[in-house]
């Protein structure tokens, strides 16, 4: 959660005009998918497999 806080006073996309404003918004847009990333790949870890399906168990 700070992440995404730190994100939204950082990259003041809103407050810029002209090149600044694309660079700043694609570092924005750069970084959630950073953090969508994370999210996916621990709710992938901890998904739950049935037995069978080709992967390895823990």
């Amino acid at each position: 959660m700070p992440t995404l806080v730190a994100m939204a006073v950082a990259h003041d996309f809103r407050n810029r005009t002209g090149a600044a404003h694309f660079m700043a918004l694609d570092s924005f847009f750069e970084h959630l998918g950073l953090i969508a990333a994370c999210v996916f790949a621990t709710r992938l870890a901890d998904a739950k497999y049935p037995a069978g399906n080709g992967r390895a168990t823990r």
